[in-house]
């Protein structure tokens, strides 16, 4: 395991650009705005892939109540930068504020499955969802979400056709939203999640997981999400982070029948002793997090940009939170986050696999163009009867306590 350092992950910035931001800054400094706003701008001009310059003008147009100028800024920024959540959230504060918060969901496509009020009690639990076509998985994530104390479910449905908003219409503790953007357009859901917490969210703790991960933490599922969420206040931590801990079968991954309702751990016990390969500290774009990167995915399915393994799973929703891509970062202060006390248990290697991950990589709507599914679909090429499991790497999951044991969590500071 190999640990880099944070500057190792930056791009080379133009030396005029980087001259041009620092006097834009020198003259926020010195109150005058104009003369930073053209500063920004010529900085944007000298290297169009600098993000700093962008998102300082982007505060000076929210400051300014300047609507029109925020939203032209983020659809050149997004153009460039697809995943950087900011623009999502600038954006819908400029359509918020220059027409209605109406306006921003039709511009990200978000419309509810039924003409229901949404009915949130002050201390609910929401779990933030995106899915499609995840029917055999539906049963078995609500009931392990529901056991840890979840009592609300928003779910997003972006172009089902298997009959899984039939399902979620059936549940009374979810509510379901539809869209057809995109969902690289979405921000990889993220944007989707800000619409709702803004208007749902606000004051509540929020878990944002896809429906193949599976939260534990010490003491789950008997110790619930109420209980943890109250530990963490009095800590002073609004978000909780970790990795997610890939998990497969001893079995070739074409041979793991799972269905509708199956514990997935029955079927997918066993995962990587060293779960990554790369680690770097205080990284991420708000330079407050472990980032780790690799594991058992990056060992059997190689890829040049390997696989991102940290994520937050749960936040302390507030109007100023930022939902990275994919919800591995936010903006929180570092104090503010419980580090690498949880993980998630990923299973995405079931029978399914090879038509979901041909599907996806051809549909081209994930990070970097499906670059990871089609390093999937290139391996099950080359091996018919491919397997995760390994007798050098493999161990077979018995629960928190050893995860504590093999380092890959810490313990909690009481």
């Amino acid at each position: 395991m190999k640990q880099a350092d944070v500057h190792d992950m930056q791009p080379q910035v133009d030396r005029r650009a980087q001259g041009f931001h620092g006097m834009g800054l020198g003259w926020l400094k010195s109150g005058k705005p104009e003369a930073a706003i053209r500063s920004f701008r010529k900085a944007i001009e000298s290297d169009s892939r600098f993000l700093d310059p962008y998102l300082e003008l982007g505060k000076i147009y929210l400051a300014q109540e300047d609507w029109d100028a925020t939203i032209a800024l983020c659809q050149q920024g997004l153009r460039t930068f697809s995943d950087i959540a900011e623009f999502h959230k600038m954006l819908v504060t400029a359509l918020e504020r220059k027409t209605s918060s109406e306006e921003a969901w039709r511009w990200y496509d978000l419309r509810p499955a039924r003409d229901e009020q949404v009915q949130v009690a002050e201390n609910d639990i929401i779990c933030c969802v995106t899915a499609r076509n995840e029917l055999p998985r539906l049963a078995g994530f609500l009931a392990h979400y529901r056991k840890l104390g979840v009592n609300r479910f928003f779910f997003i449905d972006n172009g089902s056709d298997d009959g899984s908003p039939d399902y979620l219409l059936t549940q009374p503790d979810v509510d379901l939203w539809l869209s057809d953007l995109p969902f690289v357009n979405a921000n990889y859901g993220s944007a989707w999640f800000e619409l709702l917490l803004r208007r749902y969210g606000v004051g509540h703790w929020c878990l944002t997981v896809d429906t193949d991960e599976f939260l534990v933490y010490s003491g789950s599922p008997e110790r619930d999400l109420r209980s943890l969420c109250r530990d963490m206040e009095h800590r002073g931590h609004k978000a909780l982070a970790g990795q997610l801990l890939d998990m497969y079968s001893e079995c070739p991954v074409a041979e793991v029948l799972y269905k509708s309702g199956d514990d997935p751990l029955t079927w997918c016990p066993f995962f990587d002793r060293e779960p990554y390969h790369r680690l770097y500290e205080n990284a991420g774009q708000y330079r407050n997090q472990r980032m780790l990167f690799g594991g058992a995915r990056q060992r059997v399915f190689p890829t040049p940009s390997d696989y991102m393994l940290s994520k937050i799973a749960l936040l302390y929703y507030e109007p100023d939170r930022v939902l990275s891509s994919g919800q591995h970062m936010t903006n929180l202060p570092q104090e503010q986050i419980a580090h690498n006390q949880m993980v998630l248990l990923h299973f995405k290697f079931f029978a399914s696999f090879e038509d979901y991950a041909r599907g996806e990589a051809q549909r081209g709507v994930h990070a970097m163009g499906g670059e990871q599914y089609k390093s999937y679909t290139r391996e099950l090429d080359r091996h018919q009867d491919i397997s995760l499991y390994d007798p050098e790497h493999s161990v077979r999951y018995q629960g928190f306590q050893q995860l504590l044991e093999l380092g890959i969590v810490d313990p909690e500071v009481k």
